[in-house]
């Protein structure tokens, strides 16, 4: 696996990744996993489970499908919530369980949120700045 894109994604979860790269094949519709962990600290806990494996789609050769899961389901195997402030890999498997170690990383995000628009007053001829006040929720 060379690629996953969207690499910022939805706390919500449902954010569709797809994942690019070469020599992917069709075995079962069952044997096509996306597993996810972190570089530091291994394998993820999903809703009481571990390893964080779910159902992918084949979609051609150099192509895999995948949903993420809420980040409120997601833990650490010492039971600590993931904050999104650390990257979360993203391995597939093709094949009885046999997943890529690429420890390509996307990270949770919460969307922004837009608090209002904000402009000078101006005659209609000139152009004027428009400032939007935004929450992006950095610390």
């Amino acid at each position: 696996m060379i690629k996953v894109n969207p690499r910022i994604i939805s706390p919500k979860g449902s954010t569709k990744l797809t994942l690019s790269g070469f020599g992917f094949v069709f075995s079962t519709a069952d044997a096509i996993k996306a597993k996810f962990g972190t570089k530091e600290k291994g394998d993820l806990v999903c809703s009481g489970i571990t390893p964080c494996v779910e159902r992918a789609t084949y979609l051609d050769k150099n192509t895999i499908l995948a949903n993420t899961m809420p980040q409120i389901a997601m833990q650490y195997k010492d039971g600590k919530a993931i904050d999104g402030r650390q990257g979360m890999t993203v391995e597939v498997a093709v094949y009885e369980d046999i997943f890529t170690t690429n420890n390509l990383e996307v990270w949770y995000m919460k969307d922004p949120i837009f608090k209002g628009l904000s402009k000078n007053s101006v005659p209609n001829n000139f152009n004027h700045l428009l400032y939007v006040d935004t929450d992006f929720f950095w610390d």
